[in-house]
């Protein structure tokens, strides 16, 4: 990815971003967990994994260029979305993109902590004699 910036970032990820646009049109009453289910659990964490290889720019740097290029793909899903009647008097664009913003950053420090081994899940810890006969087959498993 050379010459970064919000805009060729959500360019990359505008047919995911048309995919989530299309489910919408299919179930109007799921939208917004939808929307936010897609760009917090799939959108946001391949973007940083994406960014997380270019070595040019700070971390500070590609959080932002990751919380702009969603807010650019959020205005794009409701600009589209306003030219449907039945999306064209709903409220909740402002509330929804504010949710999404809000979030997002503290998505990002969440995956940076799992990736720096400063947030472990599932951490096994093995003391005394469990750390002695660890190598040991009937031990294996088993948690202190």
């Amino acid at each position: 990815m050379t010459d970064i910036n919000a805009h060729t970032l959500f360019e990359k990820y505008e047919s995911e971003l048309n995919k989530i646009f299309n489910q919408i049109l299919a179930d109007k009453e799921r939208a917004i967990p939808y929307i936010v289910m897609k760009i917090t659990t799939q959108t946001v964490p391949s973007m940083a994994s994406d960014l997380g290889r270019v070595t040019s720019l700070s971390g500070s740097i590609k959080k932002q260029l990751i919380i702009d290029a969603i807010e650019l793909a959020i205005n794009e899903i409701f600009q589209k979305l306003n030219k449907f009647p039945e999306f064209a008097d709903e409220t909740w664009d402002d509330d929804l993109k504010a949710l999404l913003l809000t979030l997002i950053g503290p998505i990002l420090d969440n995956l940076i902590a799992v990736e720096n081994g400063r947030l472990v899940f599932n951490k096994t810890v093995t003391t005394g004699l469990f750390k002695l006969f660890s190598c040991c087959p009937c031990m294996k498993g088993r948690r202190t």
